[in-house]
């Protein structure tokens, strides 16, 4: 199922090969192009993709089309700015195969499940190089960007733990 290449990329925004000292370039990059791709093949076959263009994917994919045009008329450095676009794009793309394929409540579950182990591994990392003087590696590595994790994730976490038989609405 294509799904996993969602919750494996998931999985490794906490425990990512760049950030703990193990080479392996862009590993993220990868997964997420072969989850796209995977998706499209099944999709193709099946003769159907499950997307549902709601008005948040509109405006969505309205903003990547205007970052196209910013980013083809920048003033200041074209390679910056398609440097910033890259990123971005990166995250555009995973939020579009999330929206498409993570569309059962068994799905979000997985997901959930996930995100609340690598959240714990990231939490208890912190706080042990906090302890020893170390240094925390990743994409949530500053005290700000954990803490702002935490507060995006942690109610979500809370109503599908403790209140699981309790159908939570898609929003989309």
């Amino acid at each position: 199922e294509p799904y996993i290449g969602v919750v494996f990329y998931s999985l490794l925004l906490y425990f990512s090969p760049e950030s703990h000292g193990v080479g392996g370039g862009r590993v993220s990059l990868y997964v997420s192009l072969l989850t796209l791709v995977a998706w499209l093949i099944k999709g193709i076959g099946e003769k159907k993709l499950n997307i549902k263009w709601t008005t948040s994917l509109v405006i969505i994919a309205i903003i990547f089309l205007w970052m196209l045009i910013v980013t083809q008329t920048a003033h200041v450095s074209i390679e910056e700015s398609w440097n910033g676009s890259v990123r971005f794009f990166k995250v555009f793309m995973i939020c579009f195969l999330m929206m498409a394929m993570i569309n059962s409540q068994k799905r979000l579950e997985i997901l959930l499940a996930v995100n609340i182990f690598g959240i714990t591994y990231f939490s208890l990392n912190g706080f042990y190089s906090f302890l020893t003087g170390g240094d925390v590696k990743g994409i949530y590595a500053d005290n700000n960007s954990l803490a702002h994790l935490l507060s995006m994730f942690f109610p979500f976490a809370v109503v599908m733990l403790f209140f699981p038989n309790k159908w939570i609405r898609f929003w989309g």
